[in-house]
């Protein structure tokens, strides 16, 4: 599928992470593979410079405003296939692209991302408040994510496998604490699957190392992007 040249082309601000293992001669290398180009159009937004015939995991947090000047807060999200192999992606929103949003796209593949806005900005990118990615305990707890804000939309991906997400609100039904605390926890064993058509594959317990963790704030519009190889001795 090709890009129409009316689309506008963006800068990117994600980056790949892909780590290739030790050499027979014992030296480490590591390889980035380029990140997706994001490119958006009246009502769809486009990745390209993706794996032929790969799946790309579509996320966003988007602020639309009413004519009475109220904001609604919106997530998107979804997985799309290149069918036919040409290393480019659609997605149609059915809809005008909001102009105040975060956009992410993510190389199921290869763990390759991009994040950006509409406008071309790059995002406000911010670390947890607290703990951020905590392994579970006792023995046996999911493994979980813990920010000291009220309210996240927490995707989870794992490359060459799915990508969950979770809603996550100070003291509702989905903060694992279930506490009105100033903070939310979310355990990834209740996240959920996002488009599970090519077969359901449930939310994992356990982080592994190569798990990308993404937590947007929609109402502040900042984005927390992070791998679980940051936990202390790796992930599990």
């Amino acid at each position: 599928m090709s890009i129409p040249s009316s689309f506008p082309r963006l800068n990117l601000t994600g980056f790949g992470l892909l780590l290739c293992g030790f050499l027979a001669s014992g030296s480490t290398a590591v390889a980035q593979t380029p990140p997706p180009s994001l490119a958006f159009g009246s009502s769809e937004v486009v990745a390209s410079g993706v794996t032929p015939g790969g799946r790309v995991v579509f996320f966003a947090v988007t602020q639309e405003i009413s004519e009475d000047e109220v904001a609604t807060l919106h997530r998107r999200d979804g997985v799309r296939i290149d069918a036919d192999g040409d290393g480019v992606v659609s997605f149609d929103l059915g809809g005008p692209v909001a102009q105040r949003a975060i956009w992410l796209a993510v190389d199921l593949a290869t763990g390759a991302y991009a994040l950006t806005t509409p406008n071309g900005d790059p995002p406000s990118q911010s670390v947890f408040v607290g703990e951020g990615l905590v392994l579970g305990a006792p023995v046996g707890a999911p493994d979980s994510i813990e920010d000291a804000r009220t309210f996240l939309e927490v995707l989870l991906v794992r490359p060459g496998v799915a990508a969950w997400a979770r809603t996550v609100a100070d003291g509702g039904t989905t903060d694992a604490d279930a506490k009105v605390d100033g903070a939310v926890e979310a355990a990834i064993d209740a996240f959920s699957q996002i488009d599970p058509d090519t077969g359901a594959i449930p939310a994992p317990t356990r982080f592994a190392a190569q798990d990308l963790v993404f937590s947007f704030d929609p109402m502040s519009m900042e984005v927390v992007a992070t791998s679980a190889t940051t936990l202390v001795g790796g992930a599990r």
